[in-house]
């Protein structure tokens, strides 16, 4: 029978790593007189004295970098921690509200007509009390919804000169989130103060006519603005003061 249809026989035979890539069909058939066999080459001394010296170089440099973070950074770490975890959130302090000498609100906070934790500050619809007035600037937040600004502050007129009187002062709320950002419980920590009110020597009405006719007659005679103002010259009060043209506060 030919050779290539008999059938060979194989012991079992248990291959090892190292005789993967050799033919070991035959390996219990080898002859050693003839120095068949298999080559087998242990890992050197160094070799295992480097590998094991890089394992522990490794672990050396995360044991350095936990006692760095638990040791040296843990406390850093903590307050870090503690403030994701408690989150101060101011509470608004009321503006004070701007009067005309007959008791006139000329300005007053808005409620309701904003969805921030502040209110809106509304003005008089009569012209003339633009620069009179002045106008605001409202709390920002930064990206990640923290207030950096905490108070509505006086950028001009009135609003600006009598700004420490007008603001009050504002309070505190302490709120504990988890660690999905919700909130667990609050807790106020002191309460806001109103900003005191204001009442001018001006009169709202008079104030308007003045600037109606101001504006009137630039207009008539070509002329770029005009200012004036009116005062009691017994008591030095200023009963008007106005200019054109005007920005609306």
């Amino acid at each position: 029978m030919p050779n290539f249809l008999r059938k060979r026989k194989y012991r079992d035979y248990e291959i090892n790593p190292d005789e993967i890539f050799i033919d070991n069909v035959n390996v219990s058939n080898l002859d050693k007189q003839q120095f068949e066999g298999v080559i087998e080459k242990p890992i050197s001394r160094r070799t295992l004295l480097l590998l094991g010296g890089f394992f522990v170089a490794i672990f050396i440099v995360f044991f350095g970098r936990l006692i760095f973070l638990q040791v040296v950074e843990g406390q850093t770490f903590l307050d870090r921690s503690e403030n994701n975890r408690l989150r101060n959130i101011p509470l608004f302090a009321e503006r004070g509200v701007i009067y005309d000498r007959n008791n006139i609100e000329i300005a007053w906070n808005s409620e309701g007509e904003n969805e921030e934790a502040y209110s809106l500050r509304s003005y008089t619809s009569l012209s003339g009390h633009g620069h009179l007035l002045g106008y605001v600037n409202y709390p920002q937040k930064d990206s990640n919804g923290n207030y950096w600004r905490t108070s509505i502050e006086g950028l001009a007129g009135i609003e600006k000169k009598y700004n420490d009187q007008l603001s009050g002062s504002n309070g505190a709320k302490l709120i504990e989130v988890d660690a999905l950002g919700k909130e667990v419980s609050n807790n106020t920590i002191s309460s806001p103060e109103a900003g005191d009110n204001i009442v001018t020597t001006v009169d709202s009405r008079i104030q308007h006519a003045l600037y109606e006719a101001i504006k009137s007659q630039a207009e008539v005679s070509g002329f770029q603005g005009g200012a004036g103002s009116i005062m009691d010259i017994e008591t030095g009060e200023l009963i008007a003061f106005t200019s054109y043209p005007e920005f609306d506060p």
